[in-house]
């Protein structure tokens, strides 16, 4: 599960955060997730800076480099949809804006059994992960075709398409 988030994920990560791509919604979502990264890492790094022996059994793997989930958007992205102890770590980190996230949030959060606690980073991971699922693949496909030949992620996205 891991590695398809990763597959299904990547290619939209990384044509959102091109400038070519600055106005379009894709781009507000890949900044919103890089938006997000920042503010988790730099929260792990104050508590971590401050007292390392505080840091709970998920934040010390991380400091000690046996996970990567903090390693840049695409992990936070994977290890936020696939492992319950990022996720209740990401649910206890709070995240400065509101939204609009309300029932599919609910409906993650109960069947992941945590509590209904508002503007935190798992709210912001979850809808800036729906916004870049649901993504037009066209777009995707159509900057990479200009940007080289592809590999095998974008020969299968083209696959994929009545063209």
């Amino acid at each position: 599960l891991h590695e398809g988030i990763h597959a299904a994920t990547m290619s939209a990560i990384q044509v959102g955060n091109l400038k070519t791509q600055a106005g379009t919604k894709l781009f507000k979502d890949v900044q919103d997730l890089y938006s997000l990264t920042n503010h988790v890492i730099k929260q792990f790094n104050e508590k971590a800076k401050k007292n390392p022996e505080s840091l709970n059994e998920f934040e010390s793997k991380a400091y000690k480099g046996m996970n990567n989930a903090l390693a840049n958007p695409h992990e936070l992205v994977t290890w936020g949809l696939t492992n319950s102890e990022m996720q209740r770590y990401l649910e206890g980190i709070k995240y400065g804006r509101t939204n609009a996230w309300t029932a599919f949030v609910r409906k993650i959060r109960k069947l992941l059994g945590l509590s209904s606690k508002e503007d935190t980073a798992l709210s912001e991971l979850l809808r800036v992960s729906d916004e870049l699922l649901s993504l037009d693949a066209e777009q995707i496909t159509s900057v990479l075709a200009k940007k080289s030949s592809g590999g095998k992620v974008l020969k299968a996205l083209k696959g994929s398409q009545n063209v």
